[in-house]
Parts: C-alpha cells; structure tokens; sequence
C-alpha cells in the first residue's frame, strides 16, 4: 500500500497534535515544536530519497539502515510503513528489526497498513530462529517488564526470553510489573539480539497471561547484576 507524501506529513502532524503524543512533546527536541518540525520534514525527506532509490534497487540493507540513524525514532517505523512494499524480501526482514529496534514505536494503531507489514515480516522469519526458539514445543515462555510509561499489555509488542531483563526494565524507575506470558510460532513476529535485550516481537494483543508479580527496584530483584553479567 503506497501512501502519498502529503498524507504520510498530515498523518504525522496529526499524531503530533494529538492526546497520544502530548507527553512525548515536551521531551522531544527539549519542548522545541519548531525543531520538531524541522525533524519532521527531514524524515519525510529521506523517506522520499530511500523510496526513488528502492525503485531502482540501488541500496543494500545496511545502506537502508544507516539511512535510518537520521529519522527520528518517533517517526522511524511509519517511514518504513511507506516503504517496506519496495523492499526486497531478502533484505525486509533485517530492516525491520533494524527500524523497530531504534524506533519509538508504541501505537502501531494510530496508523492504517502496519497488520500487513507485521504479518509479511513474520512470513520471512528464518525457520531456523523459530527453531531456536520452540525446538519441539509448540509454545514457548516469555516475559515483560511495565513500568509506570509502558505501553499496557495488551498492546504490548516487546518480550524477552530472559525474566532478568524484565525485571530491570520493569523496576528501573523504581517500581513495576512483571508478567510471565506465553506464545506461539505464529504470534511472532521477530526475534531481536542486538541489544542483548533477548527480544521477541508478538503482535499485538496475542500474548497469554500466565504470571505477573510487582517489583521494586533493590528490593525483590536481582535483575541489574544478571543483565550487566549478560552483556559482557
């Protein structure tokens, strides 16, 4: 689905104006709207440049993602919304993972077509990363650490396979919630090493509840030593 540039900078400045991203203003660019802007226009600037140069399959995936390291993370994944269709399917799963991970993506509802491009991506996930992942079983158990600002469960698209890393992400703010959940191989969409984060990306809403427990940070959680241990 090809979305025309003056729609995807209306959608955008809608978003900026409305209820969802009212917090997320006074943060971005230090509250600055017209350097908010100015970000604006540059992200739908590459996302025209990538689009003309996909059309003549002039660019690798590593060249899409370095582009990417100048879009803002808030508008990252509705870049690649408008592009993915121009990807090839050798490159679009990398790209993918690569976008979401240095993106600030929490409301995938706000804009029509992302369904689509969760389900392609996780058409192209390599067998062998699902094999990984489930061996013989058919469900696999993940966890998720909400602070105060998460995104709520039931839309939440971020696991991990490592309850530590829940732990720290749910208690360091202080205090928050960890559940312990449990999916399939076709709630996946991807499978995120990069950031030893250990993350799995689900579509939303496809999470089963198993367990939730509340957690304080230095009280009840050992989650910052396990994940430091981690990333050596």
């Amino acid at each position: 689905m090809e979305i025309s540039y003056v729609e995807f900078e209306t959608a955008y400045k809608e978003k900026y104006n409305s209820t969802i991203y009212e917090d997320n203003l006074s943060e971005m660019n230090n509250g600055d709207i017209n350097q908010t802007e100015t970000s604006l226009k540059q992200s739908i600037l590459l996302s025209s440049l990538i689009s003309d140069r996909l059309k003549n399959s002039e660019m690798t995936a590593d060249e899409i993602e370095s582009a990417f390291n100048n879009i803002s993370s808030k508008m990252l994944m509705y870049v690649l919304l408008n592009i993915y269709y121009q990807i090839p399917d050798n490159h679009l799963y990398q790209v993918f993972k690569s976008a979401y991970s240095m993106s600030y993506f929490n409301h995938y509802e706000d804009y029509d077509g992302f369904e689509d491009l969760f389900y392609r991506v996780s058409e192209l996930m390599p067998d062998a990363e699902k094999a990984d992942l489930f061996g013989e079983s058919k469900k696999i158990t993940l966890y998720r650490g909400e602070a105060s600002k998460s995104i709520g469960i039931e839309d939440a698209m971020s696991f991990t396979t490592h309850r530590p890393i829940a732990e720290w992400f749910a208690s360091r703010f202080g205090e928050g919630i960890v559940y312990e959940v449990e999916a399939r191989k076709t709630d996946i969409i991807a499978k995120i090493d990069d950031r030893n984060e250990r993350e799995i990306v689900l579509f939303p809403g496809r999470a089963k509840i198993v367990d939730s427990y509340e957690i304080i940070q230095g009280v009840n959680d050992q989650a910052a030593n396990v994940w430091k241990e981690l990333s050596k």
